[in-house]
């Protein structure tokens, strides 16, 4: 959630060693391993802990969501409605006055711009049923979709194609679906991990994504649901 100064940018030698000092005296189990000083605290389970709106941006553009530090799994985390740590909030307050007031004001232009974000719900998962040959074998429909659609079409509003790579054994391996409904039926006797590409609308401004997805034989199919953020003011 800190901003980047741009490179062209020339920043007098004096002031820059002040930067350096200040941050050089806010103590590492202090600052964001994102950012810098932290704020608005969020200690996750496995004790690492991060500014509040930093770990909310991270979480949202990962599908698979796990601590950035130690990789420990997140899948319960709530990144929308993270629980901040108020007594350490209080503590970096009163430590930091100046290096406090700076992230204050970096944390007010960042709402600004997150007053913009929106959250779709993408559903991925699969269904699945006995096939017609008998046996082991399975027939089965790969999806995605967005949690509040109403027509499948209002899927295409966000994404342009779905590139799915399948089990080299399938002919083809790769599937490309250019409009929606984003869906994929084979037939087979077992389960692999599916690779898919994401390509969004280019008036999203939003770079393609990868996910991935284990095919599920076990009581008809499952799926799970991945956060997309979107800019509202790129959205038709």
């Amino acid at each position: 959630c800190g901003k980047s100064r741009p490179r062209d940018q020339i920043i007098p030698g004096g002031i820059l060693l002040e930067m350096q000092n200040t941050q050089a005296q806010i103590d590492a189990d202090h600052n964001c391993p994102i950012c810098s000083l932290l704020y608005d605290p969020v200690k996750l389970e496995c004790a690492h802990t991060f500014c509040a709106l930093c770990i909310k941006h991270l979480l949202r553009s990962n599908p698979k969501k796990a601590c950035p530090i130690c990789r420990a799994d997140l899948d319960g985390f709530d990144q929308e409605n993270p629980s901040t740590d108020k007594e350490l909030t209080g503590k970096l307050k009163s430590l930091y006055p100046d290096a406090w007031e700076d992230r204050h004001k970096e944390f007010l232009e960042d709402m600004e711009t997150e007053s913009h974000k929106i959250i779709k719900k993408l559903i991925v998962g699969n269904d699945c049923k006995r096939g017609e040959r008998g046996g082991e074998w399975r027939e089965w429909t790969l999806y995605l979709r967005f949690e509040d659609q109403e027509d499948p079409a209002d899927a295409g509003k966000f994404l342009e194609k779905v590139v799915i790579n399948l089990h080299p054994t399938f002919n083809p391996p790769t599937v490309t679906i250019p409009k929606p409904p984003f869906e994929v039926t084979r037939q087979g006797w077992g389960v692999f991990e599916i690779n898919m590409t994401l390509y969004f609308q280019p008036q999203t401004q939003k770079q393609p994504m990868d996910i991935e997805w284990y095919l599920s034989f076990k009581d008809g199919g499952r799926h799970k649901v991945i956060d997309l953020e979107f800019d509202d003011r790129y959205l038709p």
